[in-house]
């Protein structure tokens, strides 16, 4: 075997089963489980196919390679990579680093292409060019949108944009996920791989080819039919300066969200059903008891996870912190109780609301701005519904493990205490004002209107918002 396609661990660089003492990987919390966590090979980048900006320059160098699944024929380093359901196009390695002096135990690279979570992508899925190649690119249609996208690698405007976000949104002491380094495909790469082509391998710089009109440059290989499908797909309409790809490296406290959760519950009961519950519940325990520095049991953690939502609550309503992707699934809060994915986040400030492009077409005089300031507000502080509902399948786990329910008044009160000690008295107020003035408020048909995803995320959920409109109500 050659030596760049020797395995070995990431962490102490020895073969599989013969970790060197002390390495962390000798207990490792997520390891390979059937349905659950997949292992495959990866390889990782050589010099050359890749610049980077923003790279964390206490993390080893080889963390901040790309990564490419089942990258067969490909230059570069084999490493044992693994997968969850929640992933996507995303892989990690359990591999513990430490950023200005917070311990993180995961390093995931997203953009990696095809794994066995997007195997499994739902929806109708055809390939305009075929399915070779490191990133094909795929048209799927579901959940009423038509997605034109490339299975590796992301769009590098939006990793640019997320770096950004990131930053923004952890200046706020926010418990986040710590982006380790942002990624760009060099042009010498991307023409050896069929990618839409970057102007240059500036990774500050997004310009590039078009995802249109790499289409146009592809079109001869392209079936007619397909080819006019295409033609609505969003990507195409979404004012996008280019489609050139890239990866990026971040580094979790946990990579169990708590949609792996939520979807577990979802199936019929049975052994292997119980099995996976444990595996992640118990996983992610010892990774909260590692944190606080004493075993805890699974009522524990549930406990700390409780108190440490409702400081994430606190955070975003106290500053006026919109996220921006909490109502319609839950996989965007790892069982750390890490907040992910701040693309679509905003601050609620004057700054955002006297922007005309945030304003919708309905906005048209002082009254109808002043209703739409109103909205927003709500918006912000329904976060505190949106948070809570994020500990409810955490709840039922654990109650399902131990054999009866766990008391929801407890877990509530606890939730909504810890809030209440982070915001200020005029937050307080503000917030206990407008729930006042907004009889639906609570009203989970009300915040899902008329959307099925949200309805269905939120389905059980109405005994809890009730009980926090009652402690809300109660600040006054």
């Amino acid at each position: 075997m050659k030596e760049s396609e020797r395995q070995s661990c990431t962490y102490c660089g020895h073969p599989p089963g013969g970790h060197m003492n002390g390495c962390p990987t000798q207990n490792e919390m997520v390891g390979e489980m059937r349905d659950l966590v997949w292992a495959e090979t990866g390889r990782a980048l050589t010099d050359g196919d890749f610049s980077t900006t923003g790279a964390e320059p206490s993390v080893p160098a080889e963390l901040l390679r790309p990564v490419i699944a089942r990258g067969d024929g490909m230059d570069g380093t084999a490493i044992t990579i693994r997968e969850i359901p929640t992933m996507g196009k995303a892989a990690f390695v359990e591999r513990p680093v430490t950023v200005d002096g917070v311990a993180y135990r995961f390093v995931q690279w997203k953009g990696v292409g095809a794994n066995f979570a997007n195997d499994r992508m739902a929806g109708a899925v055809s390939y305009p060019l075929g399915q070779r190649g490191m990133a094909p690119l795929f048209r799927m249609d579901a959940f009423g949108k038509r997605i034109l996208r490339f299975k590796g690698g992301a769009f590098y405007e939006d990793l640019l944009h997320e770096a950004r976000k990131s930053e923004e949104f952890a200046s706020y002491r926010l418990r986040m996920p710590r982006i380790l380094a942002t990624i760009k495909f060099t042009r010498s790469f991307c023409e050896r791989n069929g990618l839409p082509l970057p102007d240059n391998d500036d990774p500050n710089d997004a310009g590039g080819q078009t995802l249109g009109a790499f289409v146009e440059s592809r079109r001869d290989e392209i079936d007619a039919e397909e080819y006019d499908a295409i033609q609505s797909a969003d990507e195409l309409s979404a004012g996008y300066a280019s489609a050139i790809l890239g990866e990026n490296v971040r580094a979790f406290r946990n990579v169990w969200r708590v949609d792996d959760l939520e979807r577990v519950m979802q199936e019929p009961g049975s052994p292997e059903r119980t099995e996976k519950l444990a595996t992640i519940v118990d996983a992610s325990a010892r990774i909260f008891s590692e944190e606080v520095g004493r075993d805890l049991s699974r009522e524990e953690f549930l406990q700390e996870y409780v108190v440490m939502l409702g400081k994430q609550a606190a955070i975003l309503i106290e500053n006026r912190l919109n996220q921006g992707a909490l109502l319609n699934i839950k996989q965007d809060v790892t069982l750390a109780a890490e907040i992910c994915d701040f693309d679509n986040g905003y601050q609620l400030n004057d700054a955002y609301l006297n922007d005309e492009a945030n304003a919708p077409n309905w906005v048209t005089d002082r009254v109808t701005r002043a209703e739409w300031e109103r909205e927003q507000n709500v918006r912000v502080d329904r976060q505190i519904l949106l948070l809570a509902a994020h500990i409810k399948p955490l709840a039922d786990a654990i109650g399902e493990l131990r054999g009866g329910p766990l008391d929801r008044s407890r877990i509530i009160d606890a939730f909504m205490g810890t809030v209440r000690e982070g915001l200020s008295d005029p937050s307080r107020r503000d917030m206990a004002r407008r729930i006042a003035e907004t009889p639906d408020f609570g009203s989970v048909d009300a915040i899902a209107g008329t959307d099925a995803l949200t309805k269905t995320n939120l389905d059980g959920c109405q005994e809890w918002f009730d009980r926090i409109i009652e402690i809300v109500a109660s600040w006054t």
